[in-house]
């Protein structure tokens, strides 16, 4: 499970989400200075950052930035946060596939 742990907990977490969702780029710019450790430590733990760390990083951020109009800044901040990140850090299904068949493929070539 991914900890959050934000300033100013989760009523300031909607509220930052909202601003973003309205366009305030410092917004964002504070929510990725703030969850960058976590996202990092999620992805590590995964062992999901190797030389490709940041990039994975990154497209969590990318994954938050393309998923913000889904936030009800109404409702709480983690459970939706939780869910992007983990469904962002997932290698894509194509990719997984694509190595599992490559890894069948060459056993049965033998």
């Amino acid at each position: 499970m991914i900890q959050f742990q934000l300033t100013g907990g989760d009523a300031a977490c909607r509220a930052l989400m909202a601003r973003y969702q309205a366009g305030d780029g410092q917004a964002f710019e504070a929510i990725y200075a703030a969850l960058g450790p976590c996202v990092r430590a999620y992805l590590s733990k995964l062992a999901l950052l190797n030389g490709t760390g940041h990039a994975r990083v990154e497209d969590v951020f990318l994954a938050i930035h393309h998923a913000r109009r889904s936030y009800n800044p109404r409702a709480r901040f983690e459970p939706w946060i939780t869910a992007v990140v983990h469904h962002a850090a997932r290698p894509p299904r194509r990719a997984r596939g694509g190595a599992f068949l490559e890894a069948v493929r060459a056993c049965v070539t033998r």
